[in-house]
């Protein structure tokens, strides 16, 4: 299920290849979301308001258990971006594996390195995840910043 925005050649074109690789459409998804699109409005404000909750939790947790992280506020989205005051994201995230937490270091999201002072972070999971993560943070952020290693820039974007 989903949406093309795009010239009408080019949907022409898609439509032609579906016709040939399609097995068939997805009848029961498309009613489902037919009956969704009537409670669209009451959807969205609830998941706003869900993603909202999430985002003031994780930053209450993470404020109290790691303050001297610089955290961020967003108006929206389902992350927070952590500057974590040192270049040290991917040792984090290898160390956080060892809490039980597979988190996906910063320079993930960019290349050569850069983002290595910052983690990702999902504010979209129910607040006992949330509250198991923060702790799993807690524990790789003391081992990483009782035994950091320094990298290079070049070998930070290997790690993870």
């Amino acid at each position: 299920l989903g949406w093309i925005r795009a010239d009408h050649e080019l949907i022409q074109r898609i439509a032609r290849v579906r016709y040939s690789s399609d097995l068939g459409t997805p009848v029961l998804d498309q009613l489902v979301v037919l009956e969704l699109l009537g409670e669209f409005d009451r959807i969205l404000a609830d998941r706003r308001a869900y993603l909202r909750a999430g985002r003031d939790h994780l930053l209450a947790r993470l404020g109290d258990r790691l303050p001297e992280w610089a955290l961020p506020e967003p108006d929206g989205g389902l992350t927070l971006w952590v500057n974590l005051g040192a270049p040290l994201s991917s040792q984090l995230a290898l160390a956080a594996r060892n809490e039980g937490l597979v988190i996906a270091a910063g320079p993930r999201f960019g290349m050569n390195g850069v983002f290595e002072r910052f983690l990702r972070v999902p504010y979209s999971h129910p607040p006992e995840l949330i509250d198991r993560a923060v702790d799993a943070l807690e524990a790789a952020w003391s081992v990483v910043t009782r035994h950091s290693v320094a990298l290079g820039q070049e070998d930070l974007a290997e790690v993870v």
